[in-house]
């Protein structure tokens, strides 16, 4: 490998992967496609079917089995382990943080802080050349800029190193009042949270304080190393939820039925006045944009396994001259196709397999559709 630096904060790194190599890399990058074609994304996808379904059946169970709770009436007549509507009032609680050697203090449900660091970062850019004989050469061009971000760089070039960044961190208060009740965290957290604006009444030390952030370090010119602070907070007040009723009177988010998939991990609670169906409906929506989303990362794997699987081939395209690369592109464009064909099909035998009597039903419309558009036809033929 040759390393040379072309500017005052950039370099070059050239190496050379020769035929034998290449073809060895393209043989190891086939069975990692044959696992993806053959194992992952099939898995995926089936797997993502079937839990599609169990969420919505859950959330159905949820809807037809929700008993209204008075939130401030802790003599009601509902069995622990119920699942519960309640709307009310949450009280908030002080919320306490500490960053390097600043004390944080402000009254929130729950909160996030938010750090952004001055810091070197890294940016690369490759390419690739055919050497004519088989093989190629790669060619690696990093620069750095310095710059503000709320992710480390984990590049470790001598001479652009960073210092460990403060890490954002969510600020969990615990159970906290709502009406009579106690809701605990994981109800809390998934409130909308707003940018809550640091005052000097907030902070142990406020002349860290830069506007309503926390700025560690040098406020003329920032250096490297240097820190800002922010946070985001609920601030409490009319929240709508449903949950489950404990038997000491605290309130958690439904946890999923046997053999179910994430039901537990969509959100049943919303500020201000929403009602049951509305939550049931929200999380209907957002369970329908995980299944797709599922559905296109399985589309993806099978994508990148089939161009895997067919790696050593596309390498040995590579050594035809002139036409290697177009022949190369064509290829390419016919494993998008498949992928895309293959993962339908998968989805479809899924969708079949988990949801028999939709299919059934399907199936009869089908052939009664038929059978009626065929029957005109064979009735003109009876009176010619």
């Amino acid at each position: 490998m040759q390393r040379y630096q072309t500017g005052p904060h950039s370099f070059t790194e050239v190496t050379h992967e020769g035929a034998l190599q290449g073809a060895g890399n393209s043989m190891c990058g086939m069975v990692v496609g044959l696992v993806l074609m053959f194992a992952a994304s099939p898995a995926l996808l089936w797997w993502n079917e079937g839990s599609a379904v169990r969420v919505a059946e859950e959330l159905d169970h949820l809807k037809t089995n929700i008993q209204y709770l008075d939130p401030n009436n802790m003599n009601h007549n509902i069995a622990p382990g119920s699942a519960v509507y309640i709307q009310g009032h949450i009280e908030p609680t002080t919320c306490t943080d500490t960053v390097d050697n600043v004390a944080v203090s402000f009254q929130c449900v729950t909160a996030k802080r938010n750090t952004e660091m001055f810091q070197w970062i890294e940016h690369v850019h490759t390419r690739e050349q055919p050497d004519g004989r088989g093989g190629k050469t790669k060619i690696k061009d990093y620069s750095y800029t310095q710059g503000w971000s709320p992710f480390q760089s984990a590049h470790q070039r001598s001479g652009y190193e960073n210092p460990t960044q403060i890490p954002s961190t969510t600020i969990s208060q615990g159970d906290v009042k709502l009406g009579a009740f106690m809701a605990s965290s994981d109800i809390t957290s998934e409130l909308p949270m707003r940018t809550h604006r640091l005052q000097a009444k907030d902070v142990s030390d406020s002349s860290y304080l830069l506007g309503d952030q926390i700025y560690l370090g040098n406020r003329r010119q920032p250096q490297i190393g240097d820190h800002k602070i922010s946070y985001v907070s609920f601030p409490g007040g009319l929240v709508s939820s449903i949950a489950i009723l404990q038997h000491d009177g605290r309130l958690t988010r439904p946890t999923k039925q046997s053999g179910s998939s994430f039901t537990s991990q969509l959100p049943l609670v919303g500020e201000g006045a929403v009602t049951a169906d509305e939550l049931i409906e929200y999380a209907l929506n957002k369970n329908t944009m995980l299944t797709w989303l599922c559905r296109f990362c399985g589309m993806v794997l099978m994508y990148i396994g089939m161009s895997l699987a067919i790696s050593p081939l596309t390498k040995l395209v590579d050594y035809i001259p002139l036409v290697g690369g177009l022949i190369n592109f064509v290829a390419g464009t016919i494993v998008l196709l498949s992928a895309i064909l293959v993962s339908c099909v998968i989805i479809a035998v899924a969708w079949i397999a988990v949801r028999p009597l939709h299919a059934t039903a399907a199936l009869a419309c089908i052939i009664g559709l038929m059978f009626v558009t065929r029957r005109p036809s064979g009735s003109s033929k009876r009176r010619e």
